[in-house]
């Protein structure tokens, strides 16, 4: 990381290019790609929230599209390193390892619900000797080309109260890789579409703003 005093707010760094919608990057700790074409972090509440101090993720080729569509996700020490054109739908990847550690996520994760709460708190089961994933600190590996369809893998190794710790039916053990599973849609699948827009530039930055509020951004990245 580096420590830089942008002195700028969020809708200066944005622009059209990242973070669009009431709350979109409220309290957000994350690097989101800026392009005015395709943006991020889309919608009411989008990536309100999302990512740690200690795990920014990337956020990236117009991801978390849609209301709550990453809401909580990563945050409370959770890690999902990578979001790349993913996440699109209403709360698409809500509390997604939310106390959890989830591999890269590639064009998955489109439709409502798709893959809400997937993995969330598993950390919680480990803190209290539960064997979370077969041994595993990763709650779930890689998710790539999967879970495109409603509620496709809604809830797949959730360990938070109302889940029981196990796989989707149909989908891979917690721990492994989800790559082309769960397509219940094309992936990348065009159930969120953005009309193009033009100015896009292409930098990253870290967020903790919203639209509305016009929080500062922090100083360090």
């Amino acid at each position: 990381d580096s420590t830089v005093d942008l002195g700028i707010d969020c809708d200066t760094a944005c622009g059209d290019g990242c973070c669009e919608g009431t709350n979109a990057c409220s309290g957000t700790t994350a690097c989101i790609q800026k392009d005015g074409d395709n943006p991020s972090c889309d919608g009411t509440n989008a990536c309100d929230d999302a990512g740690n101090s200690d795990s920014k993720p990337v956020i990236a080729n117009g991801s978390c599209v849609g209301d709550r569509s990453c809401y909580n996700l990563a945050s409370l020490g959770g890690i999902a390193p990578l979001v790349d054109n993913s996440c699109k739908g209403e709360s698409a990847c809500y509390r997604l390892a939310r106390v959890a550690t989830v591999g890269a996520i590639q064009n998955s994760c489109v439709g409502k619900h798709a893959c809400k709460r997937l993995a969330t708190d598993g950390m919680m089961y480990m803190m209290v000797g539960v064997d979370a994933s077969g041994g595993s600190d990763v709650m779930v590996g890689a998710i790539r080309d999967s879970c495109c369809g409603e509620n496709a893998c809604y809830e797949h190794c959730c360990y938070v109260g109302y889940c029981d710790g196990t796989p989707k039916v149909g989908l891979p053990e917690c721990g492994e890789d989800l790559i082309s599973v769960a397509v219940t849609e094309t992936c990348p699948s065009s159930l969120v579409s953005k009309s193009s827009k033009s100015g896009g530039s292409r930098t990253h930055g870290t967020s903790r703003g919203s639209k509305s509020s016009k929080g500062a951004l922090p100083s360090s990245f």
